[in-house]
């Protein structure tokens, strides 16, 4: 049984980053994550606020959807069947 992919099966990512260009899934934004922690570790610092806090914070960074050849369009049309279409046009 030979499987393909987009065709058969979908693949992504969960953690995508510039190694993974051609591939489907979710950017986690981990630069604007640093940036947060950041924010938030100067803003205790400035309220003189030492180890753990009596109440648990918690901030959400959300992730990015990116689009790849790993899963079909939203049509069902892969994208190697788009890029066929855009060479026959020519």
């Amino acid at each position: 049984m030979k499987i393909t992919v987009p065709d058969d099966i979908g693949l992504v990512h969960l953690d995508l980053h510039a190694g993974l260009k051609d591939w489907a899934g979710m950017r986690q934004n981990n630069e604007q994550i640093g940036i947060a922690a950041v924010d938030m570790l100067v803003g205790q610092l400035h309220r003189n606020e030492f180890g753990p806090p009596p109440f648990q914070k918690c901030m959400f960074i959300e992730g990015t959807w990116v689009d790849g050849e790993t899963v079909r369009a939203q049509n069902g049309e892969t994208r190697r069947d788009k890029k066929a279409t855009a060479r026959a046009k020519n």
